[in-house]
């Protein structure tokens, strides 16, 4: 699996650490792969209409 770096303001890194602490994710890579997944999502959605 390839790996990226990148950067986050504070405030943005407060936000992902509160979903993991929340439990809606185990990880940052979980919840950055699912933002992936939702966009991904979501613009096939908007292709087929």
């Amino acid at each position: 699996m390839p790996r990226k770096t990148i950067s986050f303001t504070d405030k943005q890194d407060e936000f992902i650490q509160a979903r993991i602490a929340s439990g809606d994710y185990t990880s940052e890579s979980e919840y950055l792969r699912d933002l992936v997944r939702r966009d991904q999502e979501s613009d096939r959605h908007s292709l087929i209409h």
